[in-house]
């Protein structure tokens, strides 16, 4: 399948999706923009390139052909060495997701649904989120809710977020099996933030969520 779609938000930003169903070196072939690293064949260097491909082929749809270098801050926040172009990255399961943007604050975030997620629901969901989760789609909203707050993490850029006390969600505007928006709220010390937080399941087994702060 390799590229699985590359829908653009206005003139500037791009969101990508790569399932992967390549193997190391086929991927590998692809990959010309980034320096190539000696990696075994196995699932995390799988998804180490097939994001870097897929990323590649977004900046080239912004007309960015030249080599690239990608580094990370110390936080772990990825960006482009001499390139304002923003970045975020993201993978799970078979599918690379990245979004990327010249003139918008971006976040982005695919997880594989799964029944694991019960156990850990405690260390990101608040009790607000908690009342308005649908017992019917709980693991769905549970892996919609810790989607959403990574790409919100992402979306923030600066590191130490807790995900119960810094971020909430409004699941009364979530909607299961559809594609959507959900209004969410950030604070962090003197900074506030309301956001919106779009979402899309994918082949019913994955939920993908972004975020821009344009809308």
């Amino acid at each position: 399948m390799a590229l699985y779609s590359i829908n653009q938000l206005g003139e500037h930003t791009l969101i990508g999706l790569w399932k992967i169903e390549e193997n190391y070196e086929e991927l590998i072939e692809q990959l010309f923009m980034f320096e190539q690293e000696n990696f075994s064949n196995n699932t995390r260097n799988l998804h180490w390139v097939a994001t870097r491909v897929l990323l590649q082929n977004l900046l080239m749809k912004l007309g960015i052909n030249e080599k690239q270098i990608l580094k990370k801050h110390n936080n772990g926040k990825p960006y482009l060495h001499n390139s304002s172009i923003d970045i975020s990255l993201s993978h799970s399961g078979d599918f690379a997701a990245v979004m990327i943007s010249s003139n918008r604050q971006i976040g982005i975030d695919i997880e594989i649904i799964s029944e694991k997620i019960t156990r850990l629901a405690h260390k990101f969901v608040n009790d607000f989120e908690f009342e308005n989760i649908n017992e019917e789609y709980k693991i769905e909203q549970l892996y919609f809710i810790w989607s959403a707050k990574e790409s919100i993490f992402k979306f923030y850029g600066k590191g130490e977020l807790d995900f119960k006390e810094n971020m909430s969600l409004d699941l009364k505007y979530y909607s299961p099996k559809q594609d959507g928006l959900v209004p969410a709220r950030l604070n962090k010390g003197e900074y506030s933030a309301d956001l919106w937080i779009a979402y899309s399941m994918i082949e019913n087994q994955y939920v993908l969520t972004w975020i821009s702060d344009k809308g």
